[in-house]
């Protein structure tokens, strides 16, 4: 990740004249015993704020907060960050239970008599891709990890005051703590209005300057394959777990790693802003071919080249990275709303640096995300932010929208057309 965090790095200055651990590794505070009730009163707030929140949709919901670092101080504003493991399972017995494929379905059923066979058979070929996804959640444990921070106001009794009590989660990129509601599900109308409004989307995509586009091409790019790789060679340092001494973090850019969760018997490209090479992995694992020509106009890894042959090269480095996708269209636009596992995330020139992320999570009510360099597996970035009339977006998700551009990846190798 190309940027430098000023204020993260004079943070990490202090923390090294006052003790390192005390501000970016947990549990290494010691708490007087009216501030230990407040930070497990804090902590049981937030699992059952997160239990509550998840019940319409999911059962045997187990959440685990560790704290991070707090501030509590009486008659003042006070808080506490936790890094919160969630575990869970959909209530729903097939992904046609879920609402908003039920109203895919709908919308598709109810329009059939007015499509021709080619509509129908894109527009089915665009759920069976929904439904292949989503069968490997049904009856799975779902696992999501984020760091929330609890706001909170205690009186002189070290009391929190009910009413002051507000929840916030950071984003994966560190940059910044968001209004946790953006982690909201949506109803089930909601949910289901937004699915037959999908669909209506497929089915208009599916002409194009007066052409109908038939399913007889093939999509060689396994986005389910290129997600799960990028989940099994990553974790969430430094506070999964706390005080690994595997931990490493570098001044200059505020990252975070750990490479023993790192390909490093296939990858061994050794630097601390690996976010585009570790995408680039997951990308090739999925199907994305490789070039032969070793170079920096091509996308490529070698072992055997020198590290300096890497230099702009669009394996590793984000801006020729993107362009790379773009011009041999394996990158087409997606949204925030509609990018699946396996599509990527990259922040764009609003953000004012360059970070990249694999989506390894769409089940259609939340959202996870993996990354290296900071390194985040299965990081709970979003719930569905559909509202009840099946329209999205709100406030909550305008960070992602505005700093973030998001891409479907697809390797088309043979297309058809007819009028």
């Amino acid at each position: 990740m190309k940027k430098v965090k000023v204020l993260i790095s004079l943070l990490v200055i202090l923390s090294m004249t006052i003790g390192f651990g005390v501000l970016l590794r947990p549990n290494q505070e010691v708490f007087s015993k009216s501030e230990s009730l407040v930070i497990d009163e804090a902590s049981k707030s937030l699992e059952k704020w997160v239990r509550e929140m998840e019940s319409p949709f999911y059962k045997n919901t187990s959440v685990k907060p560790v704290l991070i670092k707090s501030n509590v101080q009486p008659d003042s504003l006070s808080y506490a960050v936790f890094n919160v493991n969630v575990q869970q399972v959909l209530k729903a017995q097939s992904p046609e239970e879920l609402p908003m494929i039920k109203g895919m379905i709908n919308c598709l059923n109810s329009k059939k008599s007015n499509l021709k066979q080619p509509q129908i058979d894109y527009a089915n070929k665009e759920l069976e891709d929904q439904l292949n996804e989503l069968r490997g959640y049904i009856s799975k444990i779902e696992e999501l990890n984020a760091i929330f921070k609890v706001d909170f106001i205690v009186d002189v009794n070290y009391n929190i005051k009910p009413d002051s009590i507000k929840f916030y989660v950071e984003t994966p990129d560190e940059d910044a703590f968001l209004d946790a509601d953006i982690l909201q599900p949506g109803t089930s109308d909601g949910l289901e209005k937004y699915g037959f409004k999908r669909m209506e989307e497929i089915i208009g995509k599916s002409k194009e300057n007066g052409l109908l586009i038939i399913s007889s091409f093939h999509d060689a790019y396994d986005r389910i394959e290129a997600g799960d790789y990028a989940d099994t060679y990553t974790s969430n340092p430094p506070y999964d777990p706390p005080n690994d001494q595997n931990d490493q973090y570098d001044l200059g850019t505020g990252a975070w790693w750990d490479k023993t969760h790192w390909n490093t018997i296939v990858y061994k490209f050794p630097t601390s802003s690996d976010c585009a090479d570790y995408i680039s992995q997951a990308l090739y694992e999925g199907g994305i071919p490789m070039d032969s020509i070793h170079d920096a106009s091509h996308w490529w890894y070698d072992n055997s080249e020198r590290v300096s042959s890497y230099d702009y090269c669009p394996w590793v480095y984000i801006p020729a990275f993107k362009n790379y996708m773009l011009n041999h269209g394996y990158f087409y636009s997606s949204t925030f709303e509609d990018a699946n596992k396996g599509c990527v995330a990259i922040t764009n020139s609003t953000a004012g640096y360059y970070h990249v992320f694999m989506i390894t999570q769409n089940d259609t009510i939340n959202r996870a995300l993996s990354a290296h360099t900071t390194d985040r597996k299965h990081y709970w970035y979003s719930g569905s932010t559909v509202n009840p009339d099946g329209s999205t977006g709100s406030s909550h998700s305008s960070y992602y929208q505005t700093y973030y551009d998001f891409y479907g990846v697809h390797y088309i190798i043979e297309v058809s057309s007819i009028r």
